[in-house]
């Protein structure tokens, strides 16, 4: 052999492929330590080293009976290196006596290593780079046999297989980055339509229990989501709700998919009830058990604007008649039947099954056999496929504990192995289970079993160990997928469900979403909006270049007005009609830019109850003016009493003189006429009828009385419960003294007759 060639050490491929392992200075791996302590249990050396040589140093990935200090600092100069050589050469190196070989006998690695005879099989490259060796030495001279020599270079081949498998995982692991990524912008996106949105999203289980409540809930009923969770849904409804919802929900529990349209009461944490509307529908959570999918729209205003249109309308009709007129493989069994059939094949063993974990932490049967075909072992297939296990119950579970491999030599006689009647059945004897790992987390087990009683050595638990550990990354990559195809159902689930329409573009404008009521509002389908620019399908054409130019702004400075805040806005139909919508626009960022949700509310009915409304006080005000009667107005519901401009000018008050509440009124009849106009008025509210009058005496400003005439209307809802009543008062004082007079000059004639 020639003398070191030193630049071969350093050549700069060979260096830049060795760092790409990313080995050097790694903490000790067990995959590394397990072929150590195979070949040292194998060929008895009392030293086994995995060494990679740098530039200037060897670095030691594993090592057995290295004395200290080196077997700590798990490195040393090159001068202490025998493996260099074979480096330099790209061959075996042999060496029966260091003390006698021309290219070692020097080095201080004789005495202080204690290293005699040696032996290291270069750790060579797909591409020709030589990383390093697998070494082992005596303390003694020795001569190396060939059976020895092939044992080197089967571990040799192992450790070079275990790197270029951690080469491959670095390629899978970045091949997996888009798809978490996407899980995460789903993720994502899903938490703002929670969070962001109007309405309230509510998940129940089956027994009606809250699981989850969106923070909306704090505005449109007062509680915080802490505060109802964990409740039944049944508290919050109406008492007259309650019963027929409940029976509604326990029908739809047995029919998922199905989607129901509901208007009912919800109590407000001040005891009030809300109207809302509820669309719901029953699906599956990841472990699947049933629970419902609740959006609930607040319609309160709306219906309190019909209530007040109503109420206004009946107000006006009341005045006009009082007064004047108000990774690589698609799927998990893909990747695993393979591998069943190749452990099969390599230890002889007949059967492979696959248990998963499933959400509850339990294994569940797979239909992952080996052999495929299911008349192989009928008796114990059709056992297993019903039979789940928790951990430490049976081969499976006590692998799903421990994290380890198990292995047992006649399962028929073993008294955890609930399966042992079926597996005498079939002619089973010895069988054994492997962990699938996802680090250290058991996320699956493989279990094999024999037709004879058999041991199986530390060294095969210990590949079978390695396989389940690289298997663990296929079931990882595949509950990314679940977990990500799960996060878009839940997602698409709850824009399809909302009663507003729900619109999304990207940061070039063009539309990207487009839920069944975007549908229904505008009179796009799903097929046409998509792709389309937003200014062209639903932006009135005068507010097109504002859009423009707010979008380019927001994306060039960051900078906004209208993001994350309620406004509303005209919204073009397909038909060219614009409509008032009401709106909120979230931005998302994302890997390509930025993303904008909204969700768009069509207020037409809104503004139409709000001008009604206007028109209708408008001539209430009319009516109110064109009197010189004294008009009254008293909200008995929130005990309110207003006055037209004439009780001013009629009993000489001035404007802050006049008082708002039933007392004011109570405390200017005259003391004599109190009780009975008092108990009169409640008498009229009280019952069923609508009208109440009477005559009594009032007091002026002054401190005088007038004597007035006093009608009043009683309004009462569809449940004849009173929520208002208007009246009208007019001064006869000038009557009375009038009949007074008329009454004292006919008692005079009469006594004048009588005389």
């Amino acid at each position: 052999m020639d003398a070191l060639d030193a630049s071969t050490l350093r050549e700069p491929a060979r260096i830049a492929a060795l760092r790409r392992t990313a080995l050097l200075d790694s903490p000790p791996e067990e995959a590394f330590d397990r072929l150590t302590r195979l070949a040292f249990n194998a060929l008895g050396t009392p030293v086994v080293l995995v060494t990679l040589v740098d530039a200037d140093r060897q670095f030691f990935k594993s090592s057995i009976g290295l004395p200290e200090p080196w077997a700590s600092q798990r490195e040393s100069p090159l001068s202490h290196s025998f493996c260099q050589h074979a480096i330099a050469s790209g061959e075996p190196l042999l060496i029966e006596d260091a003390r006698e070989h021309p290219l070692v006998r020097d080095s201080p690695a004789i005495a202080e290593m204690e290293m005699i005879a040696f032996a290291g099989i270069p750790l060579r490259t797909a591409e020709g780079h030589t990383l390093g060796a697998f070494c082992a030495a005596y303390h003694a001279p020795h001569h190396w046999q060939q059976t020895e020599m092939d044992m080197l270079k089967e571990f040799a081949a192992a450790t070079m297989h275990e790197i270029e498998i951690r080469d491959t995982l670095r390629r899978l692991a970045h091949e997996r980055l888009p798809a978490e990524a996407a899980l995460r912008r789903s993720e994502q996106e899903f938490r703002a339509l929670i969070e962001k949105a109007w309405d309230i999203i509510m998940v129940q289980n089956a027994d009606a229990t809250i699981r989850y409540i969106s923070p909306s809930v704090q505005r449109v009923l007062g509680y915080t989501p802490q505060e109802m969770t964990g409740r039944s849904a049944t508290d919050f409804l109406h008492p007259e709700d309650a019963p027929w919802v409940g029976k509604m929900f326990r029908e739809d529990m047995q029919h998922p998919g199905v989607q129901r349209f509901l208007e009912v009461r919800l109590r407000h944490k001040d005891d009030s009830w809300r109207t809302v509307e509820i669309v719901g529908q029953v699906t599956a959570d990841p472990a699947g058990e049933p629970i419902g999918i609740v959006n609930t729209h607040d319609i309160t205003e709306r219906k309190q604007a019909e209530e007040a249109l109503r109420q206004k309308t009946a107000t006006i009709e009341l005045l006009e008649s009082v007064a004047v007129a108000a990774n690589e493989a698609s799927t998990i069994e893909d990747a695993l039947r393979p591998c069943l059939a190749r452990v099969c094949d390599y230890t002889g063993w007949c059967l492979g099954h696959v248990y998963l974990r499933d959400p509850a932490g339990n294994l569940v049967p797979t239909r992952i056999w080996h052999p495929v075909d299911p008349e192989h072992y009928r008796a114990f297939r059709d056992v297993t496929e019903q039979m789940p296990f928790g951990p430490g119950v049976g081969l499976p579970g006590r692998t799903l504990a421990s994290g380890k491999p198990e292995w047992i030599v006649d399962v028929t006689k073993d008294s955890n192995f609930p399966r042992a009647e079926a597996a005498r059945e079939s002619g089973l004897l010895a069988g054994g289970a492997f962990p699938l790992l996802v680090g250290s987390e058991v996320v699956g087990v493989l279990e094999f079993f024999t037709d004879h009683a058999i041991e199986v050595d530390a060294s095969m638990l210990e590949v079978m160990a390695h396989v389940g550990s690289q298997l663990g990354r296929v079931v990882e990559r595949e509950q990314a997928k679940d977990a990500l195809r799960r996060s878009e159902q839940r997602t698409r689930a709850i824009i399809e469900m909302a009663h507003d329409a729900f619109v999304a573009i990207n940061s070039d404008g063009v539309i990207t979403d487009w839920n069944a009521q975007a549908e229904s509002a505008f009179g796009w389908t799903r097929a046409e909006a998509m792709g389309r620019a937003l200014t062209e399908t639903i932006i009135p054409p005068q507010y097109r270049d504002a859009h423009q130019k707010g979008l380019e702004h927001f994306l060039a400075t960051g900078e906004h007005r209208v993001l994350n805040q309620r406004f509303e806005i005209e919204a073009l139909h397909r038909d060219g009609h614009a409509f008032p919508v009401e709106l909120t626009i979230s931005p998302i960022k994302t890997d390509a830019g930025y993303a904008f949700t909204s969700f768009l509310h069509d207020i037409s009915e809104r503004k139409q109850a709000e001008q009604a409304l206007r028109r209708s006080e408008e001539r209430y005000e009319l009516v109110s003016r064109a009197t010189s009667d004294v008009i009254w107005d008293w909200n008995i519901t929130r005990g309110e009493l207003t006055w037209n401009n004439a009780v001013q000018t009629a009993f000489r008050y001035r404007p802050e003189q006049v008082g708002t509440t039933l007392e004011w009124w109570y405390n200017h009849i005259h003391p004599e006429d109190r009780e009975r106009v008092v108990t009169g008025m409640h008498s009229a509210i009280d019952g069923i009828g609508d009208v109440w009058s009477d005559e009594y005496r009032f007091q002026r400003g002054d401190g005088s009385y007038a004597a007035v005439l006093d009608r009043g209307y009683v309004v009462r809802n569809e449940m004849s419960e009173p929520l208002r009543a208007i009246g009208s008062m007019v001064d006869i004082t000038a009557r009375k003294q009038e009949e007074e007079a008329q009454r004292f000059l006919a008692q005079a004639s009469a006594l004048l007759d009588t005389s």
